[in-house]
């Protein structure tokens, strides 16, 4: 054998070896991008799964420890009840006004009339009333 014959069974034995290494490096990664895919597919379907089953168990506790449901009737009742005290206040303001405006104009009229003492007419106050004299 030659120089340049062992040259090249020396470069054919290291051109083979790299291929070996090659393809098990390629192998391997290979492996890892498999395992890696197959796990975020199962991340992701567990995500999805869990995170729905929490926002379930999260919505029926919350309904049960501050029981909302309940919570809402006992709003819609206060709120029927805060119209019809809203209205009520109005009725009342007008009485009121209706009330005040009436006793002013008697008591106009009585002074323009000359009826504005009760005295004159044989009535007399006393506490509050009136009696007849």
């Amino acid at each position: 054998m030659s120089k340049s014959e062992v040259i090249q069974n020396l470069l054919d034995e290291l051109n083979n070896q790299n291929q070996i290494y090659i393809a098990i490096i390629g192998i391997i990664l290979t492996v890892i991008g498999l395992g890696f895919t197959l796990f975020s597919f199962m991340q992701l379907r567990f995500s999805d799964k869990q995170i729905k089953k929490m926002e379930d168990d999260f919505k029926k506790d919350f309904k049960q420890d501050f029981k909302i449901e309940e919570n809402n009737e006992v709003l819609k009742d206060m709120k029927a009840t805060l119209v019809e005290v809203r209205k009520n206040e109005k009725l009342l303001k007008e009485e009121i006004s209706t009330a005040t405006d009436l006793n002013f104009e008697c008591q106009w009229r009585c002074k323009n009339v000359g009826l504005w003492r009760l005295e004159n007419v044989g009535f007399r106050r006393s506490i509050g009333t009136l009696q007849t004299v």
